[in-house]
């Protein structure tokens, strides 16, 4: 395959780009996925746009973090951190590449043809830094694009000239983003004299939030106070990178005598950031809700749904979001509440007796921001947003079934990510008799199942119990003179070969798993009772009849995980015969491998 990559490269320079075999790359045309460890260095590649729209490598810098990761010029960028490119533009990519990742992947394509095909130009914004910091234009000169560095040791045959493209169908908008040098970060400090700023913003924790107006009567309407276009870094020392616009406008709402902003003015970036939502990200639901209206937005528990606004026209209260299928497709669009609109009614249900005022008159435990949000509300009917729709109400939703957290606050949506995995997920299996449900599954199907065997070590219970917190080990089990280990390896091993790990491991050593980013697929088998896990019989991989005593324990000891451990269900199957268990263990495993992987933000 290297030697393969550098006859390619070395076609690349002496060959002009349209007369490439496409044959002879055959190999690339695939989709792949690529994972960096970005931080704040720059990638270290140009792009441009195609004729047909999506967006192509024109230029890979030698040594930088795209070339290690073996981007090539003609790739074209399909997805940046789970974000669709195929129909972005090159300044829309722009403004989604120069976010800040730590870590970053791309689903790219080698795909030369399209990207020769198109008329994709070397405009003067190819020069910029996709690090987010615009090249300086105003001296008439041209500043180094720290993406490229120099031109030295790239791969970038000619490429033609023409205007960029949008195009019509893209199922995410992306802003543009200028080519003047941005202005130099200031402060405004401001006096406050009301509870509302007056500011109006836009923007959210996609590219930021900017300043997209101001009330005439706002303490920051003054000639050193804020700008149309400002982008604004910090408010009284909190960093408002990632917020959304809703937690921005809250952050903004807080008490204070005085005020802090740090901003800085990217006015030629607006029209684009108005025009465009701002927010973008993903929650599971964790409560039921049937729409009432038709702009509301009917959901399941734990559907999973793509937040694009949280303060849609200026409304507060609900947001804007797409309900997602298996394949994280979008299907539909509509308005939901938002948290804080739902912690508001828990609160308000729930909380009113606790909380008393000086005179003993029930109050409830935000009674200031509630009152901010019905003025809100108010403000913008008088003010004639674009849609004037009221506020959705929550007298048809029963909080007393919403889930509620250790400290007693209610759940209702749940902030996650998605996970990029390419290999066979290993599996768990949980509950009565699924030794013999694991053994039928290796015998039956062994291209698709293996098991995981644990490793003989002789060493001291503190060498094992530190090879579990260093997360080499994800299980042991105390033999007479050595410990059965399951190591982190072994497991990696299994998926590397294209087959599903079966695990005997603990229930609680799924989170050690998810702690090394592996995602098992965990089933539990349910039998009604202890009798029906007696009378079960095969000649081959239940050739001992389970006793009554026997039967019992096992029952009991399935109550206690299910009871314990049933939030690491991927499923749940019926139990009855070792066949009929295997048939629904290979039927789960087949459609969990196919979906998208979700798991909790900021988890490991």
């Amino acid at each position: 395959m290297v030697l393969a990559k550098q006859f390619v490269s070395s076609v690349r320079l002496a060959v002009k780009p349209k007369f490439i075999s496409l044959k002879s790359l055959r190999p690339y045309l695939e989709p792949r996925n690529v994972t960096v460890q970005k931080g704040a260095e720059p990638l270290g590649i140009s792009i441009v746009s195609g004729g047909n729209g999506g967006v192509f490598v024109s230029k890979v810098t030698a040594g930088s973090i795209a070339h290690q990761a073996c981007l090539e010029y003609g790739d074209q960028l399909l997805e940046f951190n789970g974000i669709n490119l195929r129909n972005a533009n090159e300044q829309q990519a722009r403004l989604v590449i120069g976010q800040q990742f730590d870590t970053v992947t791309i689903l790219a394509q080698y795909n030369p043809h399209m990207f020769q095909l198109g008329n994709h130009s070397r405009s003067s914004s190819r020069m910029e830094s996709i690090s987010g910091q615009p090249a300086n234009r105003d001296s008439g000169a041209t500043s180094p694009d720290p993406l490229s560095d120099q031109d030295e040791g790239t791969v970038t045959p000619p490429s033609k000239h023409a205007t960029p493209t949008t195009s019509p169908h893209n199922s995410f908008r992306f802003p543009g983003c200028s080519a003047r040098r941005a202005a130099e970060p200031r402060l405004v400090r401001l006096k406050r004299i009301q509870v509302e700023l007056g500011v109006l913003v836009c923007g959210g924790n996609l590219y930021g939030i900017f300043v997209e107006g101001l009330d005439d009567e706002s303490p920051a309407k003054c000639p050193d106070g804020l700008l149309p276009g400002d982008l604004i870094l910090e408010y009284n020392g909190i960093c408002m990178k990632n917020k959304t616009k809703e937690e921005a406008y809250l952050e903004m709402l807080k008490p204070a005598e005085t005020i802090t902003f740090k901003v800085q003015n990217c006015v030629d970036n607006l029209p684009a950031i108005k025009e465009s939502p701002g927010d973008g990200f993903f929650i599971r639901a964790l409560y039921e809700r049937v729409a009432e209206v038709e702009q509301e937005l009917s959901f399941k528990k734990d559907d999973i749904l793509f937040v694009e606004d949280t303060l849609p026209n200026g409304n507060f209260g609900y947001w804007t979001a797409w309900q997602l299928d298996e394949n994280a497709q979008r299907l539909e669009k509509g308005q939901i509440p938002s948290k804080y609109m739902m912690d508001q009614e828990f609160y308000r249900r729930h909380s009113a007796a606790d909380v008393k005022d000086d005179n003993g008159t029930g109050k409830t435990l935000s009674a200031a921001a509630r009152r901010s949000f019905f003025r809100r509300r108010l403000k913008h009917k008088r003010s004639g947003s674009k849609d004037g729709k009221e506020l959705m109400t929550l007298d048809g939703i029963s909080t007393d079934s919403l889930p509620i957290n250790e400290d007693g606050v209610s759940l209702m949506y749940q902030r996650v990510q998605r996970v990029q995995g390419s290999f066979p997920r290993p599996v768990v299996v949980l509950g009565p008799l699924v030794e013999a449900s694991k053994d039928m599954l290796v015998k039956e199907v062994p291209d698709q199942f293996c098991r995981c065997l644990p490793e003989i070590m002789k060493a001291s219970q503190q060498a094992i119990e530190r090879g579990v917190k260093d997360c080499v080990f994800i299980d042991y089990k105390r033999r007479s003179g050595h410990f059965d280990v399951t190591t982190v390896a072994s497991i990696k091993e299994i998926a590397e070969k294209d087959c599903h790990c079966l695990l005997d491991i603990a229930p609680h050593a799924i989170e050690r798993l998810h702690s090394v980013h592996i995602y098992p697929i965990v089933i539990f088998v349910r039998y009604k009772n202890a009798k029906q896990i007696k009378e079960q019989k095969d000649p081959l991989y239940l050739r001992d009849k389970l006793s009554q005593k026997h039967s019992k324990e096992q029952y009991e000891a399935a109550l206690k995980v299910e009871q314990e451990y049933s939030r690491f269900f991927t499923g749940v199957v019926q139990g009855g015969s070792v066949a009929f268990i295997c048939t629904q263990i290979m039927t789960i495993v087949e459609q969990e491998q196919s979906k998208v992987l979700w798991i909790p933000e900021g988890a490991p």
